[in-house]
């Protein structure tokens, strides 16, 4: 076994460096140029105020991406090292949780530090948004960190009054984060205070509804929410569809990689189970339930975005269940790490909306080996020299010709079918119009 961790450590850190390499060529994108026009336009405290009254209740990452420097010369540096110092961060919060809980030695905590942070990037639908697209990683990546250093200074200092702030004010930045984080937190807050109905635990559930309403009760939220003409029952049978097929898209991505996860962390998994009930660990499971619920009631139909973090956290849940029920499904660990490097699946399509099984190993691969990053980088550059510079109020550009894979990248439109990274440089940039020339 020692031998097999120390494989998957040694891939781990590959994976990392990998990451690490592929963010050295990393762009500022899209949304990053909107919030960054607006704070010019508006400043960043009346910007922040407006995207909570007019966008949505994301009061903490929102009013973070409003200080987006994209645009700014100077700034080059900050999209190739921010994700490096998110993959930093979210490695030692899993070292802090595992010498915490765990008692392990230094050695063993960084090993598993770094396998854990190997299956949370494999748990990614969409590694470009979730890692390099700045404005997204932000409100997806920078919330599950949070997450990841609330739960041990819950469990380390919710008793020492003077750290006990900062618990306070990771709730409070967590609820104003992004809408599945929140209820996640909700859902634990409530849980742990009717398990044990301390002073400590009402006080930590007060703050906890208090950041849930400011967020879900934004002006924004509902400025954004339409009234459909849709049947009632109609729309509420889309809902169930989408809550259904996000569960089942969830359901496969886990546990085709559970029997590996198991046979790494089976010691941790035991300690567990030794100290919590089955029945509390299906009533955590069922957090999942209610945030895919969620999603449905929304029609995210496989957003990337929301279904990262419950796949992450399925993954750690159910694989205590699927131990305590099925313990020798572990043996077959060696059929997980095979599917591990298998290129992308497309599992099937619904209109639009592409259902592709992919745990990303495979196309980090292909990024660090054939893409042609530096040239991808230089041509993003050159274009925005170019907006800088021309005076004209009708632009016409050049496409970018080396796309990366895991890089997050999206084209603007041409004249005649534009979309909306046209609408955020023509604002950045104060043109009358910028499209991609027809080839």
């Amino acid at each position: 076994m020692k031998l097999f961790q120390k494989i998957i450590f040694g891939i781990s850190i590959i994976i990392f460096i990998g990451l690490c390499y592929i963010s050295s060529f990393n762009v500022f994108q899209t949304d990053d140029y909107i919030y960054a026009s607006q704070t010019r336009d508006l400043g960043a405290l009346e910007n922040a105020f407006t995207l909570y009254k007019n966008w949505g209740g994301r009061y903490f990452t929102y009013s973070l991406n409003t200080i987006i420097p994209a645009g700014k010369s100077e700034f080059y540096w900050l999209p190739k090292v921010l994700p490096i110092a998110y993959f930093t961060l979210l490695i030692c919060g899993f070292y802090n949780n595992l010498r915490f809980y765990f008692k392990q030695k230094k050695t063993e905590a960084l090993e598993k530090s770094f396998i854990l942070f190997l299956f949370y990037t494999i748990c990614l639908s969409s590694i470009s948004e979730h890692y390099f697209w700045i404005s997204g990683a932000n409100v997806y990546f920078l919330s599950f960190i949070l997450a990841n250093f609330l739960i041990y200074f819950f469990g380390k200092f919710q008793h020492n009054k003077k750290v006990k702030p900062i618990i306070f004010l990771l709730i409070i930045l967590l609820m104003g984060s992004n809408e599945f984080i929140a209820i996640y937190l909700l859902l634990f807050l409530i849980f742990n205070f009717f398990l044990n109905k301390h002073k400590n635990n009402l006080i930590f559930l007060g703050i906890g509804i208090f950041g849930f309403l400011l967020s879900f009760l934004a002006p924004g939220n509902f400025n954004r929410m339409t009234e459909s003409d849709t049947n009632f029952w109609i729309t509420n049978v889309k809902r169930i569809g989408v809550f259904i097929i996000n569960s089942g898209y969830v359901f496969l991505k886990t546990i085709l990689i559970l029997p590996l996860f198991i046979k790494i962390f089976e010691i941790e998994i035991k300690i567990i189970l030794s100290k919590i009930s089955i029945s509390r660990l299906k009533i955590y499971l069922a957090f999942s339930l209610v945030t895919l619920l969620f999603s449905g009631f929304l029609f995210l139909l496989n957003s990337s975005r929301t279904l990262d973090m419950i796949t992450f956290y399925t993954l750690l849940v159910s694989s205590l269940l699927v131990y305590h029920y099925f313990e020798n499904f572990k043996k077959i660990f060696w059929v997980s790490a095979i599917i591990l490097l298998l290129p992308t699946i497309n599992v099937f399509e619904i209109k639009s909306t592409k259902f592709r099984l992919s745990y990303n190993l495979n196309a980090i691969f292909q990024e660090v080996m054939y893409s042609k990053l530096a040239q991808y980088e230089e041509q993003v550059n050159a274009r925005h020299r170019f907006l800088r510079k021309s005076k004209e109020p009708k632009i016409y550009l050049q496409p970018i010709t080396s796309i990366p894979k895991i890089l997050y990248f999206q084209e603007l439109g041409i004249e005649d079918k534009t979309n909306y990274i046209n609408s955020q440089l023509e604002k950045f940039y104060k043109k009358e119009h910028i499209f991609l020339q027809s080839q």
